[in-house]
C-alpha cells in the first residue's frame, strides 16, 4: 500500500504544482512528443529549463564567507594531527578570502572598463550622429526641391547663402580641431625634449668615458635606477616581463613616478613639462 502511495505522490504533486502555477500559459515545446519529450501547450515550464532559466547566483564576496566555527578550535592538549588540521583550515580560509578579494577587484575593474567602453561608444555615436545630421542637411540643401523653415522653395540666393554658411562652419570646426591636435603634438614634443635634456646627464661621451666606467665599477647597476614617468603600456610590459609579479623596487619606482606627476616634475624632482608651463604662465 505504501509503495502505491509513494508512486502516486510525484504525479499528484506535479498536478498541484501545474494547477496552482501563477505563470502564463506557455507555448508547446518545439520537440514536444506526447508522453515522451517536451511540454504540451498550457503546461508551464519548470524553473531551470531553457524556457524558464533560473537567475544566476549572486557572486560570493569576502563578507559572505562564514567565520571559523567553534568546532575548529583545538585545546592546548590537542593532538598534533588536530593542530595540523586546524592550521590547514586557517590556511584554506585565508586563501579563500584572498581569492574572493581578488575576484571583487576583478569585477570592479571589469565594470570600470565596461563603463569606459560604453562612454567612449556613446561619444563616438554622438559625433557620428552630428556628422550625419550635417551631411544630411547639406544634401537636402543641394536638392532641387529644397525648402526653407517656412516650407517655401529655396531660391538661388538663399541656397548659396546657406551653402556658404555651412562651408564656413565646417572650416571653423576643422581649424579648431587642427589647432587642438597641434597643441597636443607641441606639448608631447616639449615633454620629450625636457626628458631628453634631463637624460643627457647619463650620456657617455669620449670626454667622460673614463669617469663613467669608474662610476659603474664603484656603484654597480645603480646607474639604471633613474626614474622616468612611463606610460600604461610600458608599465604592463614591465609587469609581464617579471612574470606578473610587482617587486618592491617596482613599487618604489611607481611611487616616485606618481609623485613626479603630482609635482609636475620628472626624473625624481627635476623640472618637467607641467612645472615649466606653470613657471611660464606665472611669469
Amino acid at each position: 500500500m505504501l509503495r502505491h502511495i509513494n508512486r502516486a505522490l510525484p504525479r499528484v504533486s506535479h498536478q498541484i504544482r501545474t494547477l496552482t502555477s501563477a505563470r502564463s500559459v506557455e507555448e508547446p515545446s518545439a520537440n514536444y512528443r506526447p508522453g515522451k519529450e517536451g511540454f504540451a501547450a498550457g503546461m508551464p515550464h519548470p524553473p531551470g529549463s531553457s524556457a524558464s532559466p533560473l537567475p544566476p547566483p549572486a557572486p560570493r564576496t569576502v563578507d559572505s564567507v562564514p567565520e571559523m566555527s567553534k568546532r575548529h578550535q583545538v585545546k592546548e592538549n590537542g593532538t598534533p594531527e588536530q593542530k595540523y588540521k586546524l592550521e590547514m583550515t586557517k590556511l584554506r580560509h585565508t586563501y579563500q578570502r584572498e581569492h574572493l578579494k581578488g575576484e571583487d577587484a576583478k569585477r570592479v575593474e571589469i565594470e570600470r572598463q565596461r563603463k569606459g567602453s560604453l562612454r567612449r561608444l556613446q561619444a563616438r555615436q554622438a559625433v557620428d550622429r552630428a556628422e550625419n545630421e550635417r551631411r544630411l542637411s547639406f544634401e537636402l540643401l543641394m536638392q532641387p526641391s529644397a525648402q526653407n523653415e517656412e516650407g517655401a522653395a529655396l531660391t538661388g540666393a538663399d541656397r548659396q547663402a546657406q551653402v556658404a554658411e555651412f562651408v564656413k562652419e565646417r572650416k571653423v570646426r576643422r581649424q579648431a580641431n587642427f589647432q587642438k591636435r597641434e597643441e597636443r603634438t607641441s606639448e608631447d614634443r616639449l615633454d620629450a625634449m625636457i626628458r631628453l635634456y634631463h637624460a643627457a646627464d647619463d650620456f657617455v661621451t669620449m670626454e667622460n668615458l673614463d669617469a663613467k666606467v669608474n662610476e659603474f665599477y664603484e656603484t654597480g647597476l645603480t646607474l639604471q635606477s633613474k626614474v622616468y614617468v612611463t606610460g600604461l603600456q610600458e608599465m604592463v610590459s614591465d609587469v609581464m616581463e617579471s612574470g606578473g609579479q610587482v617587486s618592491h623596487a617596482g613599487l618604489l619606482k611607481r611611487e616616485q613616478e606618481l609623485k613626479d606627476v603630482l609635482d609636475g616634475t620628472v626624473s625624481g624632482g627635476k623640472v618637467g613639462y607641467e612645472g615649466a608651463k606653470a613657471k611660464a604662465d606665472s611669469a
